[in-house]
């Protein structure tokens, strides 16, 4: 995480994506200070104000600040619904509808290029056209990554890739029954090869294991229940 840097996180991977974001997190608690200068804004009613509140501080007996905005860029440019807030419901964001506003958006991008060298900004995003920031921001300001959901061919690659984050591996066979699942969270995918590493306990996951732990697309609720 460097300070004086505009991070730009969006795309339909909110697992990978979030990560990331929990990283820059953590290595801002780590720090001595570091509860004192991380910030994080999410909701439908933040703008500019709330931002510049807390960008524009001086850090607390550090060197850096970390502000984490959720939401805002992508509701501004109308091309997400807004970020709510922690404890609102899912039925609640539904309710909302993209509106794109020009002034507070321009108001936004012309403030970006003026955040203090000491703060970090970092923007979360479902949905964005890229080229918003890009064009207002030199490229050594700018750290912009698109985190897009794997597609079907390539989620074998993908469990393989966690597996072996999570200390473990995979049969070819384990692999391909758990890309089956295919789940619309891949958080809930992650937590199923977490579990299957965890109890291979050293040794490759087996098909058998995936049988005995995951929820195939075979088993019924009814199942379940017996």
């Amino acid at each position: 995480m460097k300070p004086n840097l505009v991070y730009v996180l969006y795309g339909s991977d909110r697992f990978t994506r979030d990560e990331q974001v929990r990283g820059l997190k953590r290595r801002m608690l780590a720090e001595p200070t570091g509860e004192y200068n991380l910030s994080e804004l999410f909701g439908g009613d933040i703008g500019l104000g709330d931002v510049r509140a807390h960008a524009d501080a001086l850090p607390f007996m550090a060197d850096r600040r970390l502000v984490i905005v959720h939401g805002l860029l992508g509701r501004l440019a109308g091309a997400s619904k807004p970020a709510a807030r922690r404890g609102k419901s899912a039925r609640t964001r539904a309710t909302a509808t993209p509106v794109r506003d020009n002034d507070a958006l321009e108001a936004l991008l012309d403030y970006l290029p003026l955040i203090p060298p000491s703060t970090a900004l970092v923007l979360v995003e479902d949905a964005l056209d890229p080229a918003i920031v890009a064009g207002r921001l030199p490229p050594e300001r700018a750290h912009i990554h698109a985190y897009d959901r794997p597609r079907p061919g390539d989620l074998g690659r993908w469990i393989e890739r966690r597996a072996k984050h999570h200390g473990g591996k995979l049969e070819a066979a384990a692999v391909r029954q758990l890309a089956q699942l295919a789940p619309d969270d891949l958080g809930l995918l992650d937590g199923e090869i977490c579990k299957l590493v965890t109890y291979a306990d050293g040794r490759a996951v087996t098909p058998d294991d995936v049988e005995l732990l995951s929820v195939t697309p075979e088993v019924t609720i009814f199942g379940l229940l017996d």
